[in-house]
């Protein structure tokens, strides 16, 4: 089966015609070889759910097969609505070459899944927090190198835009059709701050050996707040590393954090830079806007940021699928809150709220 999820927005005022145009189309696209499900929401009103706005709806898209949703797209009724609609909107999918690719990679690189609005807003939490950091927060640099590499965690609880951020924006909807799992919960927000003449790496590592959580749909958004190049700190990927079959020991980022790790018997893991060349090692050059979508498990880290004057913000946004289950084993990373939540209960709860669907 194939899943596509279409994030449709349309120029100020605009929404409405376009809707009338999508509905329209409906009858023949249901018609269509292939279709299992093609329909369209919008936002509720009220309530604590996470908003697209005004001028935005999204289309959920169910089809047998590849075939079928290929020669949906080049038929003639959707030749006909595209046109119609081409002024009105922009519309961002999350097609299967990149389900495929995040699949067996890892790791995929969408391009503009922010647009500039959001980047704005992500800036302007992140400055709030580097002037005034969170309990949580700590330089990963401190104790091994000059410069500052700012990380903070669980903003979303104290600051209203990392909050949105984590569940109003596009993040939700495009890790659940990447992870392929028709709910997502959210799990913690992560920020990560490398400012210019920052020498201290980010450790190669696994993201879900660090967390008390178990299962195969759990990924992170990871959203460039800035121009970003291996110079200044590109987070590198091992592709395919995702489906290594072993579990890592979760390392430090910072000296004098191995405290906050409880005993662990899992193996360290391998030195890779001693070793680059047996690894397919991934970048991508990133603009302000674009997001890495990332498996729990595949092995990846950064380098420091060597330039003089280009910091690197990243934004982390975590999210669970359907089949994650809450795990609290030995080994994990000690959290500043707690679930109410069972060993091998569902990952949804006040602390990991529910974000897609929207409601």
């Amino acid at each position: 089966m194939i899943h596509v999820i279409a994030i449709i927005t349309a120029k100020p005022g605009k929404r409405d015609e376009i809707l009338n145009n999508f509905r329209a189309n409906v009858p023949a696209v249901h018609a269509e070889k292939g279709c299992i499900e093609y329909g369209a929401t919008v936002d509720t009103d009220g309530g604590p759910f996470a908003k697209f706005g005004p001028d935005t709806f999204v289309v959920i898209e169910k089809w047998e097969s590849m075939d079928d949703l290929k020669a949906h797209g080049a038929s003639e009724h959707m030749k006909a609505y595209g046109a119609k609609n081409k002024a009105r909107a922009a519309e961002r999918l999350i097609a299967e070459a990149s389900v495929a690719d995040y699949e067996r990679d890892g790791v995929v690189c969408l391009r503009g899944a922010f647009d500039p609005k959001w980047v704005e807003r992500m800036r302007a939490a992140v400055d709030r927090d580097l002037a005034s950091p969170g309990p949580n927060a700590t330089n990963f640099a401190e104790g091994s190198s000059a410069g500052r590499f700012f990380g903070d965690m669980y903003m979303w609880r104290r600051d209203p835009e990392f909050r949105a951020a984590a569940l109003d924006s596009p993040a939700p909807a495009l890790a659940a059709a990447l992870m392929r799992s028709d709910t997502a919960d959210f799990f913690y927000d992560q920020l990560f701050v490398k400012e210019p003449g920052t020498a201290h790496p980010t450790p190669w590592h696994q993201d879900q050996p660090y967390w008390p959580v178990k299962g195969w749909q759990i990924a992170s958004v990871w959203i460039a707040l800035d121009t970003i190049d291996r110079s200044n700190g590109a987070v590198e990927f091992i592709t395919g590393s995702h489906k290594w079959g072993v579990n890592y020991r979760p390392t430090p980022f910072r000296k004098g954090h191995e405290i906050k790790f409880t005993d662990s018997d899992l193996v360290p893991i391998p030195d890779i830079d001693a070793d680059r060349d047996r690894f397919d090692i991934k970048w991508w050059k990133m603009e302000p806007g674009d997001c890495l979508v990332f498996h729990a498990m595949i092995v990846h880290g950064a380098p420091g940021n060597d330039t003089p004057g280009n910091r690197r913000r990243g934004l982390s946004l975590r999210y669970t699928g359907g089949d994650a289950r809450y795990d609290p084993r030995p080994g994990t990373f000690q959290f500043p809150y707690k679930p109410d939540l069972t060993p091998g209960a569902a990952m949804t709860c006040d602390l990991f709220p529910r974000v897609w669907p929207r409601a």
